[in-house]
């Protein structure tokens, strides 16, 4: 999108540009509040829209999060696997303010004992899916865990058959891409330098030489 300079607006400096995106500020002040965390909010154009790319920081672990979550406190999800977010909500004002369409490309959340990296698969489906993917993930910590013996320091959501993260170019079927989120997810253990694949529908962990077989096969 011609005139719109990438810039980065972070928790503690920014540098923005005469065409900087109208409450930005307010929308990163919301999540921090949302989500008991400092915010970071990288800003580039993409077509006819911006795209934001969000990394949220928090002295918060997981079983802290996930226990906010079920209470309706930490990101806002009175209903994790129905409402709105509130994150669609806040996104929502922000392109209210401005004159061009608002999406997330990619959201990280770094808690103090692991990350969740959540990409975007089509458009919107961050804010849409958000809330829906934060009570996955609480409903299926046992598993992700091991049985409660290891977490995982890194997840990523999702993945494909190609065991890799979702490319700007993928290709995908309208009618099944709300489902890809709650398929395979990817899974780094401390006690393994490679890779795990999870499957979410069954709730198994899959090493990295199975899994290339299963997600053909799937």
């Amino acid at each position: 999108m011609a005139g719109y300079d990438d810039f980065d607006y972070g928790s503690k400096k920014h540098s923005t540009s005469a065409n900087s995106i109208n409450g930005l500020y307010g929308f990163k002040k919301a999540l921090e509040r949302l989500f008991f965390a400092d915010a970071n909010i990288h800003a580039t154009p993409n077509r006819e829209k911006i795209d934001l790319v969000i990394t949220l920081r928090s002295n918060l672990c997981l079983t802290e999060s996930l226990f906010h979550l079920n209470n309706g406190n930490w990101g806002n999800c009175n209903d994790s696997q129905e409402a709105t977010s509130s994150l669609a909500s806040e996104l929502l004002k922000l392109a209210n303010e401005n004159t061009f369409p608002v999406d997330i490309k990619e959201i990280t959340i770094c808690l103090r004992d692991t990350s969740i990296i959540i990409t975007r698969i089509f458009d919107y489906s961050i804010p849409d899916e958000f809330c829906k993917l934060l009570g996955t993930i609480s409903a299926n910590y046992v598993y992700l865990t091991k049985g409660l013996s290891e977490l995982p320091y890194e997840i990523y959501v999702p993945i494909f058959e190609d065991g890799g993260h979702y490319g700007n170019d993928h290709k995908f079927s309208p009618d099944k891409a709300e489902n890809d989120y709650m398929r395979f997810w990817e899974l780094y253990f401390p006690s393994k330098q490679d890779s795990y694949v999870y499957d979410v529908e069954n709730k198994v962990i899959l090493e990295a030489k199975d899994a290339s077989l299963y997600l053909l096969n799937d």
